[in-house]
């Protein structure tokens, strides 16, 4: 029984190859080869949208670069001349810069970003310690480009960071993230692959005068029975890809376990 609060979202993310300017990046056809590629697999596997991710700029930087954005951009604006209407379009610069995202998501006319970090004290050290993050800077530049139609989806206690408030409880962090200004928050295991428990996604669904809860990892056919009374959507990539490219067969499959 899924959540009757609102239609559930299947997003679908794109682990886009290298963008302008890495090493490895081996031009814009690239790029949109396996953007198409993973765009007509997540609307024939009846997916709600699909995410943009630099996922193979590995490594990161803290925040994008010109020319990233503008590759990134580039096929952002091709992307949303394809995409049938309704199908949702979003972006999220790894490893944290949510004004780029929005920059992008605002000129090609997407719905929503993912961010990593965006009330919670989180750290990396191999950036440098405390990531700089300031909810209230985001949703000001967001206010500043026109871009309030423009949904946020924001990550709490994320994965692979360490908490700097360990008792900080993942309702409050929920809260918090509503308040500020996140359509969704987004829940997630420790690592890439790991949904985060039911009890806690569970407490955080049941919270009164809520906003929107996403799964961020480990969401699968396997466990989403388990979930759907408490969540709104769910944001999916590895499990659904073969060869680093999302699979049709796979959506559906997901996809079809959420509506029966």
């Amino acid at each position: 029984m899924t959540n009757s609060r609102n239609p559930f979202e299947l997003i679908c993310v794109s682990h886009l190859p290298p963008l302008m300017g890495k090493p490895s990046f081996l031009g814009h056809k690239s790029l949109r080869d396996h953007a198409f590629s993973d765009l007509e697999a997540a609307i024939e596997g009846g997916a709600s949208g699909l995410l943009l991710e630099n996922e193979q700029d590995n490594p990161y930087t803290l925040r994008a670069t010109p020319e990233g954005i503008t590759s990134m951009t580039k096929l952002a604006l091709e992307l949303s001349e394809q995409a049938p209407a309704g199908f949702k379009l979003g972006v999220e610069f790894l490893i944290h810069d949510p004004q780029a995202s929005l920059s992008v998501a605002k000129t090609a006319n997407f719905s929503f970003i993912r961010t990593d970090y965006f009330v919670d004290r989180m750290a990396r050290a191999e950036y440098g310690g405390e990531i700089k993050v300031d909810a209230k800077e985001i949703t000001d530049f967001r206010q500043q480009i026109s871009a309030q139609d423009i949904s946020i989806y924001a990550d709490i206690q994320v994965k692979y960071a360490e908490n700097l408030e360990p008792e900080k409880p993942l309702t409050l962090s929920a809260q918090q993230g509503w308040e500020s200004g996140a359509k969704a928050v987004v829940l997630s295991g420790r690592i890439t692959g790991e949904a985060p428990s039911v009890a806690e996604v569970k407490e955080v669904g049941e919270l009164e005068n809520r906003g929107e809860v996403f799964i961020g990892s480990g969401f699968s056919e396997e466990n989403a029975k388990s979930f759907l009374p408490y969540i709104d959507g769910a944001i999916v990539g590895t499990s659904l890809m073969k060869e680093r490219k999302l699979q049709r067969e796979r959506i559906f499959h997901l996809s079809q376990i959420i509506k029966s």
